[in-house]
């Protein structure tokens, strides 16, 4: 005959068992992730916009905390540093060339954006 500590302490037993079993097998399961081109949405001064749309500037320098990829969509909005707003002024492009910061002039942690413009909204 088992008495209340060890029926207990046989509870607790096979409930750690089968939460050491859950644990293990949720470390075994993969997870497929996919990776594509990602959306990023960024401040642009207004100074560079009509450059930008016309060609004459088919590029961005910025600073590398998002891990810009060839293919990742950047959406520009227009931005007033003076008044703190965005001015309405859109810009969507694609990144066609990534030149990576530590050669050429461009600081370490920056890049250089070549971009092809796919829209524009005034």
């Amino acid at each position: 005959m088992h008495d209340s500590k060890t029926v207990a302490f046989d509870i607790y037993l096979g409930k750690k068992q089968q939460l050491n079993s859950m644990i293990a097998s949720t470390r075994t399961t993969e997870v497929e992730v996919k990776k594509g081109p990602k959306k990023h949405e960024v401040k642009i001064l207004p100074q560079f916009i009509k450059p930008l749309v016309s060609g004459k500037k088919p590029f961005e320098i910025r600073y590398n905390d998002r891990n810009y990829q060839v293919g990742d969509k950047l959406i520009l909005n227009g931005w007033n540093k003076e008044t703190g707003e965005y001015t309405g002024e859109i810009i969507d492009c694609v990144i066609t060339y990534v030149l990576w910061g530590g050669q050429h002039g461009i600081e370490p942690r920056y890049v250089g954006l070549g971009l092809k413009v796919l829209g524009a909204n005034f």
